[in-house]
């Protein structure tokens, strides 16, 4: 790891995979290096509207049944 951040050597295809499984700041690098940032807005997208869903959901448990 060291090395990467001494940027002496990259990670391997499949560290650099590990990676961007736990760090969302390491997917969205990796996404605009290659050009997609449209994919990090459709994944930012996606999890705001999941979201948007889970509070609604919750605050519709909280009304009464009429």
């Amino acid at each position: 790891m060291q090395n990467w951040l001494q940027a002496g050597n990259g990670p391997s295809g499949s560290g650099l995979v590990v990676l961007m499984r736990h760090s969302d700041e390491v997917t969205a690098a990796v996404l605009a290096l290659a050009d997609r940032e449209d994919l990090l807005r459709q994944a930012v997208t996606t999890a705001r509207l999941a979201r948007l869903q889970s509070a609604i959901t919750s605050v519709l448990t909280l009304l009464p049944d009429d």
